[in-house]
């Protein structure tokens, strides 16, 4: 709940200043909209801080269930979340990457010199925002580095899924360059390699091993037989609620950190402690998560990552070196660059939630786990003290899984602060920098004021009778529009 708080806090802050912000040029001071700005700018960090907290959790949780009917998966959250290694470079690399989006003033001035409009500002514009883009770029790298030695650690199975190393070579192992991943055959075609590499980035050393995808599927296969016999002392802890055996306890804390991977063996078997030899190896491979697609995802991720500080550092160059003179096909570049640092951070949202598969936290709670979209809906509306007290009268009834069913249930809930941080602040906002955009690039002189023009009316208000007057509207401007004449766009 304290998470939950203020987390809302931040989103209501964002949400609210962002409308300040855009729509009330002429209401206030330059000061205040400078103090709304950086409301702005402060919300929208705290919204991503607790975001990466709370998915660097599920990456590496510490939370565990305990024989006696409770859970441990909440109890001291937010002190463990916050000092986790994998939150805390995965929130500064995602808030770094949020810096390098910013680049989009470095490519709209880029289009102003292009257009030869806004000459001078547009040339101090580009050297503030490379001088920028090139301490951004590198923090990104640098931190993203930082992200996949923590994997070698805490997501072994991730890290050799987007190398696509199928078996432990010497150490220090090389980094495929190049590669076709096969699944199915478990080797990678056509491999061009980097010797030494991965043992630097992944091991930060020249003589410790990085497991490959098979060693890694037999260490699965062995935590799958250890949960088997948490699962089975659990089982017999709760059938004997009231004549408590100690030893049984102490069989069951000795292996509950492995009790989610007998889980596994649920997609095969209604009781896991059925299964078949044959079934536990299926289960062990489906710790391994398709390859091909998060090997792509990351090589570009990386690729973009590297033409970002290349473009940033000629840029940089030019405006020291060369009187802020640029070429013109370095301006075409800067343009055609502008959906990248979007493409890259969406690459790596993708190898952040796909490399866990198939773990929604990673080795405690399967995605999907006994448990439908359509269940959770007598459950959205219930508060974390209703929530609290179902939990503590059913217990964690491994037949039915109730209690995942109402966690899963109220983190499905909590997500929805996100999607509509999403669906109405982030988006819209990208919709009228892209307006902004174009408009430069049509031609058309941007004035910043507040007025009632057809993009702000369609975009900021959205209803369709504001819609259908703000065709009329759009009549009137294009005369505007063609003559050169400011046209008031917020």
């Amino acid at each position: 709940m304290f998470v939950y708080g203020r987390r809302l806090v931040a989103f209501f802050l964002e949400a609210t200043f962002v409308g300040l912000f855009f729509f009330r040029w002429d209401k206030l001071s330059k000061v205040g909209h400078l103090g709304v700005a950086w409301l702005v700018a402060i919300g929208s960090n705290f919204f991503a801080l607790w975001i990466r907290i709370a998915n660097g959790w599920m990456q590496n949780s510490g939370g565990r269930i305990r024989p006696d009917d409770h859970s441990d998966g909440d109890d001291g959250f937010l002190c463990g979340a916050v000092q986790r290694g994998c939150a805390s470079e995965a929130r500064a690399h995602c808030i770094c990457r949020l810096r390098q989006c910013f680049g989009l003033c470095h490519r709209v001035s880029a289009c102003y010199l292009l257009r030869r409009r806004h000459i001078e500002l547009a040339r101090r514009s580009i050297t503030v925002a490379a001088a920028f883009g090139v301490a951004a770029a590198f923090s990104v790298v640098l931190l993203g580095d930082q992200s996949g030695y923590t994997a070698t650690h805490s997501q072994k199975m991730k890290l050799t899924a987007i190398e696509a190393m199928w078996d432990t070579h010497p150490a220090p192992a090389p980094f495929s360059l190049i590669g076709f991943p096969d699944q199915a055959a478990r080797e990678t075609h056509y491999t061009i390699e980097i010797p030494w590499a991965m043992g630097l980035i992944g091991a930060r050393s020249l003589n410790t091993e990085i497991p490959g995808i098979n060693d890694l599927a037999k260490v699965a296969e062995e935590r799958i037989r250890s949960g088997l016999i948490a699962y089975e002392a659990l089982m017999d802890v709760r059938a004997n609620r009231e004549a408590k055996n100690p030893t049984v306890t102490a069989t069951f804390e000795a292996h509950s950190a492995d009790l989610g991977f007998a889980l596994l063996l649920k997609k095969y078997v209604d009781n896991p402690l059925d299964a078949s030899e044959t079934q536990i190896k299926a289960a062990a491979d489906d710790t391994v998560p398709m390859v091909w697609p998060l090997s792509r995802a990351f090589r570009i991720m990386v690729g973009l990552g590297l033409s970002f500080i290349a473009t940033m550092l000629y840029f940089f160059y030019c405006a020291s070196f060369k009187g802020m003179r640029f070429p013109r096909p370095a301006l075409h570049l800067a343009v055609w660059m502008i959906p990248a640092s979007w493409i890259a951070a969406e690459l790596g949202w993708f190898i952040s939630e796909f490399g866990r598969q198939p773990w929604t936290v990673v080795g405690v709670l399967l995605i999907g786990f006994a448990m439908g979209v359509g269940a959770l809906i007598p459950f959205v509306g219930k508060t974390d003290v209703e929530l609290r007290v179902a939990i503590n009268t059913i217990g964690p009834v491994w037949k039915g899984d109730q209690v995942w069913f109402i966690l899963g249930g109220r983190d499905i809930c909590r997500m929805a602060t996100a999607l509509c941080g999403q669906l109405f602040g982030i988006l819209p906002c990208d919709v009228r920098h892209s307006g902004l955009l174009y408009r430069a690039a049509a031609g058309v002189r941007v004035s910043f004021k507040t007025g009632r023009s057809a993009l702000a009316r369609v975009l900021g208000l959205g209803t369709v009778r504001q819609w259908c007057a703000a065709r009329a509207a759009v009549r009137r401007c294009r005369g505007e529009c063609h003559s050169g004449r400011a046209v008031p766009l917020y």
